[in-house]
């Protein structure tokens, strides 16, 4: 819940006390603080992702063993791709967290011309080997996914659709 909505009910309840939403936010990120428990940003998502069952897989710089990379599914997301293969949308967002990491989403479309998300991944540079790699990882999941496994992958850029 967001911390202006728990202000809200907060402010209803208590209707003596004086209460500045500043102090919810306080509480709110003092309470995610406590839940990481020490570990990094990173560390904290991954644990989230596995007690969650999401399928992931990360990447990591050899040298440091620092994850670089992190590509991650929910289940239920997987069994809809299977169901609908055929139209897959990939946007990059560039540096929009607190650790000035990009962010890829990978939506999938249904018959029914509904959208739904397929995965998401967090890389640190805009390098094409990333790209690449989160290339690799959408083939192997499709692959498990297809009876057949030779495919062609279509790639557009933003340029195609300003020819469209």
């Amino acid at each position: 819940m967001e911390p202006r909505n728990i202000f809200q009910i907060v402010r209803n309840q208590y209707l003596d006390n004086l209460h500045v939403q500043k102090d919810v936010q306080n509480a709110v990120k003092k309470i995610r603080a406590s839940q990481i428990d020490g570990k990094t940003h990173m560390q904290a998502l991954e644990t989230m992702l596995y007690e969650n069952h999401f399928i992931y897989q990360s990447r990591q710089e050899p040298e440091t063993d620092v994850v670089t990379e992190l590509f991650f599914v929910h289940p239920q997301s997987s069994t809809m791709w299977c169901a609908s293969p055929y139209v897959l949308l990939i946007d990059a967002t560039y540096k929009i967290n607190i650790n000035n990491m990009s962010s890829v989403q990978v939506v999938g479309l249904m018959s029914t011309r509904k959208s739904f998300c397929i995965a998401h991944v967090v890389i640190c540079k805009e390098r094409s080997d990333n790209f690449v790699w989160v290339f690799k990882k959408i083939k192997l999941m499709l692959h498990e996914c297809m009876e057949f496994s030779d495919f062609q992958l279509l790639r557009l850029k933003d340029e195609d659709f300003k020819r469209l």
